[in-house]
């Protein structure tokens, strides 16, 4: 049995570690003696520059720029005076301001990345389709699925959900999605997709939606490069990719319930390897 809640970031993560998720099950199949140390808050969670910057193109390209500049301030710092430059993060002044946006329930963000998110929301809108998938009347963005999966308690919060159409779409912003008029493979994208786990964290979504819905739906990626020439690529992942990812998902979720009954967290790499 699951169920729909519409949450924010800060309910979706305040109690993340007693929920499986796509995430928590990636850092699981790297290293059960990882995971287990950042389940026990020896492992700080640090949010990466990349990260932020890709928290708020989701915003603006999912939810619309009023829930962007609600969330955010664009701005480079304050102003001094004697530079004509904003100050320093290090200085008084910048803290002040942080904490000022912080009371006011926004979080900068600089004007330079402000553009590029801007770049890559009009990409995806001339995209035939990009602006397909996202933007039907019937899709809803940024909705959790709670429940459980082979008896674990999990939650997913999945980009965009289109019931009426019986998709899941996945927003990925990269570097570069290369080319893709390659001999051995469509293009970097897909290649660094499975480096990433893309298909493992997908099928995730895919049962938690499966769990909600009792239907298996069609899964998109619609990636973004965060730099000129702002190139947006559509990805669909095939039944195939998908099914084989599941029985990957379904195969460590079944060690993970074996090491909680042990209480036994291995690392990976505690045997000789010959390579």
């Amino acid at each position: 049995m699951a169920s729909l809640h519409n949450l924010t970031d800060a309910e979706y993560f305040a109690d993340y570690k007693d929920w499986m998720t796509a995430h928590n099950l990636q850092s699981f199949r790297h290293s059960p003696m990882g995971y287990h140390r950042a389940q026990l808050g020896l492992v700080k969670r640090v949010e990466s520059p990349a990260f932020a910057f890709g928290t708020a193109a989701h915003i603006h390209i999912l939810e619309g720029a009023d829930a962007f500049h609600a969330a955010y301030s664009v701005c480079d710092g304050p102003i001094n005076p004697k530079t004509d430059k904003p100050f320093g993060q290090a200085s008084k002044r910048y803290t002040e301001w942080i904490e000022e946006l912080t009371k006011a329930g926004k979080s900068p963000i600089k004007e330079s990345d402000y553009y590029k998110i801007k770049c890559m929301a009009n990409h995806i809108e001339s995209h035939a389709e990009a602006s397909k998938l996202l933007g039907t009347e019937y899709g809803r963005p940024e909705l959790t699925i709670r429940g459980t999966l082979q008896g674990i308690k999990s939650q997913s919060k999945i980009d965009w959900l289109d019931s009426a159409n019986n998709m899941i779409v996945d927003l990925k912003t990269c570097a570069d999605l290369g080319s893709a008029h390659t001999t051995h493979y469509p293009c970097k994208f897909a290649r660094d997709a499975n480096i990433f786990g893309y298909p493992q964290q997908l099928a995730f979504y895919r049962s938690m939606v499966a769990a909600l819905t009792g239907e298996i739906y069609k899964v998109y990626i619609v990636a973004v490069e965060k730099t000129e020439p702002f190139e947006v690529g559509v990805f669909e992942m095939s039944a195939a990719t998908l099914d084989a990812a599941e029985e990957q998902n379904r195969h460590t979720m079944h060690e993970y319930k074996q090491c909680l009954a042990d209480d036994t967290w291995p690392s990976r790499f505690a045997d000789i390897i010959t390579i």
